[in-house]
């Protein structure tokens, strides 16, 4: 008796946040097709063998759009160890890649935690994305030595001790959504940032009632001198369960989230670049712009970025 055909899938890689090939953040792309299902191990397992930070199962739609529709497309976004409800890269890469095949400017990414409109603009290569948030500050703030014991290397720990790492001032846990949550930790310069290692495991961080179980990552940053147009410039490094992130458009929302929370400027639009992965040598730009209500509180969040193909192939499961 012959055995069954096996399901061959195929796949392409972005790299993120970049227009140059081998720099930004790596994302596999897995186009599912309509007849095909999928379990969550199967997802799991292909992730694993990608070992990028994430990558996005694109499932295939029965049906084009009308003239007056804009397209949707259904994606699942897997780290190596777990499905997430939302990630900036996946959303940015995925809208590039989608919404260029289609010759397409306007659509929409159903994700677990909701439908993410999306925007493209073929000529920068651009796509802008409305992120979905609910931006909660939790009550724990984390101490820089409860950091300091994080960091997985003793001579980054003696370094950051000798630089005054422990004087710093407790950091504001956030989350950009349920599920989706960082230790915002400002840096007092460069050196600094450089000095900062990977953790040396899961980031263990006491939330708030309801939004526990999250991903916890920390995100390092240090404010740089404001552009002329009143763009805030920050450089930044994302740690977590071991790795370093080279982009990580959640950890830059919940960033500018609650830098604009903590400005006061209702009714104004907050304008935000942040650089990532420079020490990795995978430098990554983060585009980012808050509205506020008149009450201060956050109306909309809008992730931008471009990427760039990088490879192309298949995937047999048998």
């Amino acid at each position: 008796m012959s055995s069954a055909p096996a399901t061959v899938l195929n796949y392409l890689t972005l790299d993120v946040f970049t227009s140059t090939p081998f720099a930004g953040n790596p994302l596999a792309v897995v186009q599912v097709p309509r007849a095909v299902s999928l379990t969550q191990v199967q997802k799991q397992m292909i992730a694993r063998e990608f070992n990028y930070s994430e990558t996005v199962f694109l499932h295939e739609h029965g049906h084009f759009p009308s003239d007056d529709e804009d397209p949707s497309w259904t994606m699942d976004i897997f780290t190596t160890t777990d499905e997430l409800p939302f990630a900036g890269h996946p959303i940015i890469g995925t809208a590039c890649y989608a919404m260029s095949a289609l010759g397409a400017v306007r659509g929409k990414l159903n994700l677990k935690a909701g439908p993410v409109n999306v925007s493209y603009d073929p000529a920068m290569h651009l796509a802008r994305a409305a992120i979905p948030h609910n931006v909660h500050i939790h009550n724990t703030t984390v101490s820089a030595e409860h950091l300091l014991t994080m960091q997985s290397s003793p001579d980054v720990r003696r370094d950051l001790t000798a630089s005054g790492f422990l004087d710093l001032p407790r950091s504001p846990v956030v989350s950009i959504v349920p599920g989706m949550t960082f230790v915002l930790v400002q840096l007092p310069s460069l050196q600094s940032l450089a000095t900062i290692g990977v953790s040396s495991g899961d980031v263990q961080v006491t939330l708030d009632p309801s939004w526990s179980p999250s991903f916890v990552g920390i995100y390092f940053y240090v404010l740089q001198p404001e552009a002329a147009n009143g763009t805030s410039h920050i450089r930044t490094r994302m740690m977590a369960n071991s790795f370093e992130d080279p982009a990580t458009g959640s950890a830059a929302s919940a960033l500018a989230a609650f830098m604009a929370l903590k400005t006061l400027r209702g009714g104004d639009r907050l304008r935000f670049l942040m650089t990532q992965g420079v020490e990795m040598g995978r430098q990554s730009e983060i585009s980012i712009d808050v509205d506020t209500g008149l009450d201060g509180s956050i109306r909309q969040i809008t992730l931008a970025g471009t990427a760039v193909e990088v490879m192309n192939g298949r995937i047999s499961l048998k």
